[in-house]
This record gives C-alpha cells, structure tokens and sequence, in this order.
C-alpha cells in the first residue's frame, strides 16, 4: 500500500512540473529581462555623460553631443560651456522614470537634482527638475542627440 503511495506521489509532483513548464510564460520572462537590460544601459550612458560634466572640459563634453543635435549643437555647448563656469557643480544625482530603448535610439526620462555653489559669493543652491534625454548610436557610443524639458547642464 505504502510503495502505491509514493508511486501515485511521484507521478503527481512529475505530471505538476510538466505541467508548470508548459504553462510558464517565458514572453513576460524576456520582457522583464529586456527592461532591465534597457534600465542598465540608460543607467551606463546618463552616469557617463555626467561625470564628463561634473568633471567638465569643453572637448571631452563636446565629444558626448551629436552632430545632428537638434536644435543647434554648437548653441548647446556654448551654453552648458558658460553655464558652467558660473558655478560649481557639488553634485548632480538622476532618477530615471521611464527607458525607451531602440536599435539606435534610446530616450530617458529622468528627474534630476543638483548641489551648485555660485563661485563668486560661495552661496549654495539646490536645484531640480525633469528632463528628456535622446541618444543616438554613433560610432559605438551613445551621442546626446535631444534635451527635452529641465537642462541639467544649464544653471
């Protein structure tokens, strides 16, 4: 009696996992990979071209911006170029809201927070906003194409 058991036990808990396999839903599995290998990447490329910024030098920015930046590229560096020089960046913290990850485009959502210290007076600011970034794959890298929103870069 004992040995039907545990013959009818383990076909049970055999036929559960058959059945559990056929039934799994690897598509939301893969999503959910995907999503975080699109947060990761964003995560990579937003870290990056901020710490170019907090420790800034005008070729090395330069070299993170597309030359299909729309509206005007040159426009954009000189600003964030004389944005910078009026005050210290103490810190500069994101927190990305949505990922959209394509072939060659990614697009970011974020809010952001920084620390600046107006180099004149050493008086200190705390500023917030929201803004939209767009990279663009350029010669294996990630190119700052579009800002949407609250710049960053900008005081």
């Amino acid at each position: 009696m004992k040995k039907n058991f545990y013959i009818v036990l383990l076909a049970i808990t055999t036929l559960g996992n058959m059945m559990s396999s056929v039934f799994a839903e690897p598509d939301n599995i893969d999503k959910n990979i995907e999503v975080l290998d699109e947060r990761e990447i964003a995560q990579t490329v937003l870290e990056s071209i901020f710490n170019v910024f907090e420790n800034y030098t005008f070729i090395d920015f330069a070299g993170k911006i597309s030359e299909e930046f729309n509206p005007s590229r040159n426009e954009f560096i000189t600003n964030v170029d004389e944005s910078f020089y009026e005050k210290d960046v103490l810190s500069l913290d994101f927190f990305m809201e949505t990922v959209d990850l394509t072939e060659n485009n990614l697009a970011v959502v974020f809010k952001w927070e920084k620390k600046l210290r107006d180099k004149d007076t050493g008086i200190v600011d705390l500023k917030q906003g929201r803004a939209e970034f767009v990279f663009v794959w350029v010669n294996d890298k990630w190119m700052l194409i579009k800002v949407a929103g609250d710049d960053p870069f900008l005081v």
